[in-house]
């Protein structure tokens, strides 16, 4: 029996030696890969929990076990949870619209003061949400990046392969809009004219006319009058008066078989006046320019224009006309929809869109993958996100401390001192992604 128990006592001592060698072993391989692991690790335990009560600037949706988060380097780290809502039962676990609550810190949260603060977060449910988390900045420029690759790449190929097809049906659609707007304009002739009436007063009369009486007519002026000058100099200089006079009256006193005057116009408009205009044309097309530029920046005309088109388009009568026209030329067109399934059902459209689509599949499956991850991956933190928050109703709240220390500083803290009894919350905005989603740095 002695011996028996002996026998009992070493093999005792050998499993817990076994245990602690294999316990240090763990550790230093822990300390290796994560340099300062141990010191956290023995920092959690041996540091002693502690509360602190937080207060939000509006009630906000809270709930027991709402996690806080720290940011240390590049990675989260729960240091922290939310252990009392309010003043209501702390074993509640209802999620309760309050301004403050109590949180429980752990043994590695880092030193603060009452300087620091706390963010809360809480995802929307909307689309924009959804959108927001999906493509961050870093994830829209992958996707430019991507899209841009494969344009450059096939944009000869697909624009080659689609130009014809959509050539044919633009070319097909704006036929039968323009002759059925035009079908549809002259249906409502009557009521067209009787709003022109109706306006021809109140904004051609009393504002068009003089508008263009005492500012668009003396730009006209000054801008044209020095170019017209100089050209009917020049058209004065080659009128013959004796060739148009003696023309005239034999015109006048016998009975010719045609109009020697009429002749001689013709002649001289277009052996003369017509190679002199020609010879000014740049200088013509750089007067209407200027005439253009002065009339368009002028705040008179600016305000008037902009005025009338305010008055047209409020008026019920013409919205009903146009939003009627709008639908028949466009919207229940059977002759543009007709139009538009046979050009993109006929056998040039088909090929086409198979020679598009050998091009665009290995793009869109890229863009799938930098979205949504794969089969061969894990699936990315955004989707991620967006499945726990709105088809598993998980990461709908959560808190992240922002110390103003340094965190080489925060760790060196051996002991905690004072704590600040109470923290201030900020909201979130936007509410971002949540640190424990999967594939985030925790």
């Amino acid at each position: 029996m002695k011996i028996g128990l002996e026998n009992k006592i070493i093999a005792g001592a050998l499993i817990w030696i076994g245990l602690a060698s294999g316990g240090l072993i763990v550790l230093r391989d822990t300390s290796a890969k994560a340099p300062g692991g141990v010191e956290k690790l023995t920092q959690f335990f041996a540091n002693q929990r502690f509360t602190t009560e937080i207060e939000f600037p509006e009630p906000r949706p809270v709930a027991l076990g709402d996690l806080v988060f720290h940011k240390d380097s590049d990675t989260f780290a729960p240091v922290g949870h939310v252990s009392r809502v309010g003043g209501n039962d702390p074993t509640t676990k209802d999620i309760v619209l309050t301004d403050r609550a109590t949180i429980t810190f752990y043994g590695n949260a880092p030193t603060f003061s009452e300087k620091d603060f706390l963010t809360h977060h809480v995802p929307n449910d909307d689309m924009a949400w959804v959108v927001q988390t999906m493509l961050p900045l870093e994830k829209r420029q992958e996707i430019t990046k991507i899209i841009l690759e494969a344009y450059s790449r096939d944009r000869e190929q697909i624009v080659a392969s689609m130009k014809p097809v959509v050539s044919k049906s633009i070319s097909d659609a704006s036929s039968i809009i323009r002759e059925d707007v035009l079908a549809a304009l002259a249906k409502r002739e009557d009521r067209l004219t009787q709003i022109g009436k109706r306006y021809r007063y109140a904004l051609v009369e009393q504002q068009l006319v003089p508008l263009i009486r005492e500012e668009i007519w003396p730009i006209v002026r000054e801008e044209s009058e020095p170019l017209a000058a100089e050209i009917g100099q020049e058209i004065w200089r080659e009128v013959s008066v004796f060739r148009f006079a003696w023309r005239y009256l034999y015109d006048q006193s016998v009975v010719p078989e045609d109009s020697l005057t009429r002749k001689e116009l013709e002649r001289f408009l277009e052996k003369k006046v017509a190679p002199i205009i020609q010879k000014h044309l740049k200088d013509l097309m750089a007067v209407q320019n200027s005439i253009v530029i002065r009339v368009s920046q002028n705040e008179r005309v600016q305000e008037t224009f902009v005025s009338a088109i305010k008055t047209i388009t409020s008026d019920p009568e013409i919205q009903e006309v146009f939003s009627e026209i709008l639908q028949e030329a466009l919207l229940n067109n059977d002759r543009l929809r007709e139009s538009f399934r046979e050009n993109w059902n006929s056998p040039e459209a088909v090929e086409a869109i198979r020679i598009v689509n050998e091009r665009l599949e290995p793009t869109i499956t890229e863009i799938g993958t930098s979205l949504f991850g794969s089969t061969k991956t894990e699936i990315t933190p955004e989707f991620a996100q967006v499945l726990r928050h709105r088809i598993l109703k998980k990461d709908s709240r959560w808190l992240t401390l922002h110390v103003s220390q340094p965190d080489t500083e925060l760790s060196s803290n051996s002991s905690r001192g004072s704590r600040p009894q109470k923290l201030t919350v900020q909201i979130a905005q936007p509410a971002g992604l949540a640190p424990y989603a999967p594939g985030r740095k925790r």
